[in-house]
């Protein structure tokens, strides 16, 4: 019979967007040296807020946990894990430890864009609340869109100028043009402009 409970350790707590499916997917791994059964308790919070929120109304015990962002304002979150062992040890006994996520961005916001067409180019603003623009691409026509040029050479703010001479064929008749801005987090922002006549 051992003397004293050991109290259980989280040893890594991961979260990781699912693009495809638009859920955070949280993992962790938790240890106790004295083979208790562990049981989880998962919350989170906004970055700079006090109260820490329940994801889940009992012990957990599972080691990964799918968090949707849909009631969840855009901005920077934290998971907090706290294991415990009290599944295999008295109440008086029972111990806990707890491990808080790297800081991760939800952004369900589309970039704003505004474009407009002078003397065959194309420029305008694409912006985003939290999310880097990294990306605007023009379709003419229906046709594969083609890059931008990015005002200060990369895009990698929250509010990039973007610049691009339309193909000569587009200076007569009338023509739509579809310009699409993304986000680090994959969001895309969409304008459609007409031009000519």
């Amino acid at each position: 019979r051992r003397l004293f409970n050991r109290a259980p350790q989280v040893m890594r707590v991961l979260v990781k967007r699912d693009k495809v499916k638009r859920v955070y997917r949280v993992s962790w791994q938790g240890r106790d040296q004295d083979k208790d059964r562990l049981g989880y308790v998962l919350t989170y919070r906004k970055r700079g807020t006090k109260q820490w929120l329940m994801l889940h109304d009992r012990f957990f015990t599972k080691t990964s946990m799918s968090l949707s962002p849909r009631d969840m304002p855009d901005g920077w979150y934290e998971v907090r894990i706290e294991a415990s062992d009290a599944r295999s040890n008295s109440p008086g006994e029972a111990l806990r430890h707890a491990r808080i996520s790297k800081p991760f961005l939800v952004d369900q916001g589309r970039p704003e864009v505004a474009g407009e067409v002078r003397d065959g180019v194309l420029s305008g603003v694409a912006a985003d609340r939290v999310s880097n623009v990294v990306r605007v691409e023009v379709s003419f026509d229906g046709e594969p869109p083609v890059l931008a040029n990015s005002g200060d050479g990369v895009f990698d703010g929250l509010q990039e100028a973007f610049e691009l001479k339309l193909p000569r064929d587009l200076h007569t008749g009338r023509h739509t043009l579809l310009i699409q801005a993304t986000d680090e987090a994959g969001n895309t922002g969409v304008q459609r402009l007409t031009v000519g006549k």
